[in-house]
């Protein structure tokens, strides 16, 4: 059957699409290929797979989750989509708004240590305009006894409405959370609802073939941007931050107010260890975490690759000594740099009132010295991987 004149100008605008859209995908797997630190086929392997994450993420972004007349939560940042340097005790989401409309949030927040709450401006995280434009957390919001709430997103706080609000500007996009779930054993993440005022229980106009055609030039464009961004800011930063030395942790821009972050590259070859101690200053969260050079986790699922401040040990002087190595020394507080000789060192404080400054020393793995923490055999470590390994499958699969 002949398609009519209207249908086969659908087809040719798409077809038209898909020919862009493989074209700049092309231009951005040049990019990944020719980055400066990819010298191995092992990194060139891990930039493709990142690409390819960028991709898939924002094609589902744009097709599924980009109406804000119809808004819905979705995972930002997890273990499918790890750009970014994510924080592997937070579960991420975010929902598209419209600063001109009004919106109702509710949930039930349950035994998490907390949540933070962002409204953003422009395209996340780093294109021009995108900003904080206002910020707030569980700890501000009024939960009830049972950890239900409820927030309304509006330009003016409704004339009726006493209970937690946020107020909404003209040029607001996005509605981002993070939830911090720091007991692996007995945290789950929160379920937020999210509804356009005025379009409850209605739905959207079918997909047109001009939306269609959009999503993939906004996709591939927006993956191409964030790959090139974070290869030009690494190269920057190898330039100017010397390995194995750890700055203090401060506020950074785009983060939270609520955040100190600390941002360091480790160096450590097959038969070394970076040894990394500071004073115990009890906050409501610290950790350490380690990334690849495409700000990937790397294999949190079988290895250590992070630390909380519930999961270290503290030894009886006072001191949190932790252990970067290729190699496992058999200490309690070891991160696995699993297999990469350099990478991305993070550590953050939440809601911190004291923020203490690590100190890094590069040692030879022979001359490690035992610390006051409990000792831990082979079985005993592929019995905590396993026990990691079954919680983030709790968080993410469950």
């Amino acid at each position: 059957m002949p398609l009519n004149a209207e249908t086969q100008a659908a087809a040719a605008l798409l077809s038209a699409a898909w020919q862009d859209f493989a074209a700049k995908l092309g231009r951005s797997a040049a990019t990944i290929a020719t980055a400066d630190f990819a010298d191995s086929p092992r990194d060139l392997a891990e930039g493709h797979r990142y690409l390819a994450r960028l991709i898939a993420y924002a094609i589902q972004e744009a097709f599924c989750f980009s109406d804000p007349e119809f808004p819905a939560f979705h995972r930002s940042l997890d273990h499918l989509a790890p750009w970014g340097a994510p924080n592997l005790d937070n579960v991420y989401s975010m929902a598209v708004i419209d600063g001109r409309k009004a919106y109702r949030v509710w949930g039930k927040a349950g035994s998490i240590d907390g949540f933070i709450l962002n409204l953003n401006e422009g395209v996340f995280p780093i294109f021009p305009g995108f900003k904080t434009s206002l910020e707030t957390s569980s700890r501000e919001l009024h939960i009830d006894e049972d950890g239900r709430f409820e927030l309304m997103l509006s330009a003016e706080r409704p004339a009726d409405w006493t209970g937690n609000w946020m107020r909404l500007n003209p040029g607001d996009r996005k509605f981002s959370i993070r939830q911090y779930l720091t007991d692996w054993d007995r945290h789950r993440p929160v379920d937020f609802h999210i509804v356009c005022l005025g379009n409850e229980g209605l739905a959207p106009q079918p997909l047109t073939p001009q939306q269609a055609a959009g999503f993939l030039d906004e996709a591939v464009t927006w993956a191409h941007t964030l790959a090139a961004y974070y290869l030009q800011r690494l190269k920057q930063e190898r330039l100017t931050r010397p390995y194995n030395q750890l700055p203090p942790p401060e506020k950074k821009v785009p983060g939270s107010e609520y955040v100190h972050y600390g941002i360091a590259f480790f160096d450590v070859a097959d038969d070394e260890a970076l040894l990394i101690e500071m004073p115990h200053e009890p906050a409501p969260y610290w950790s350490f975490q380690l990334y690849n050079f495409w700000n990937e986790f790397t294999d949190p699922f079988n290895r250590i690759t992070s630390i909380n401040h519930r999961q270290a040990q503290i030894d009886d002087d006072g001191m949190f000594r932790m252990v970067i190595a290729q190699r496992d020394p058999g200490t309690a507080n070891w991160l696995d740099a699993a297999g990469q000789r350099r990478g991305y060192l993070w550590y953050r404080w939440i809601w911190a009132e004291r923020v203490p400054t690590p100190v890094a020393r590069l040692v030879k793995l022979s001359e490690l010295l035992p610390s006051a923490s409990p000792r831990v055999d082979d079985a005993r470590r592929r019995q905590q991987i396993m026990q990691r390994r079954s919680q983030l499958e709790a968080r993410y699969h469950g």
